[in-house]
């Protein structure tokens, strides 16, 4: 068979493409292994892909779903909460919801926010006075 010079699509560069935004699965990665170090805390090892393996971080007291955007806004998903307070629940710990915002880099604003239940707060807030 010939070539088909001039029925083919346009030729890809061979050199990488630099503006291309990374794979989410990297942002998430490096969002789980932060918080897990800066909260003292294990990383879930295959919690995204594998069942049985609740949450993304968990520690001694509580048990994180973590979420990271590179959007300058986002939704809170009631998925998110029923699914991290069950998985907290049947563990004996406390949900979180540990968000990323990636656009908030550099701003005064903190990039890490955390969601967590009411009555946690209010019993955070009475232990530190």
């Amino acid at each position: 068979m010939p070539p088909r010079y001039f029925e083919d699509g346009p030729v890809k560069p061979a050199k990488p493409d630099y503006f291309k935004k990374p794979p989410t699965t990297e942002m998430s990665s490096r969002h789980e292994k932060e918080t897990a170090k800066r909260s003292r805390s294990t990383k879930v090892s295959g919690s995204g892909s594998q069942l049985g393996k609740p949450g993304d971080v968990r520690g001694t007291r509580d048990l994180q779903e973590l979420k990271a955007t590179t959007k300058t806004d986002t939704r809170i998903k009631l998925e998110w909460l029923r699914k991290i307070s069950h998985e907290a629940l049947t563990q004996g710990r406390y949900p979180v919801v540990n968000m990323r915002f990636e656009k908030l880099e550099g701003s005064p604003a903190p990039m890490d926010w955390v969601l967590i239940p009411a009555h946690i707060y209010e019993d955070l807030k009475e232990q530190t006075g």
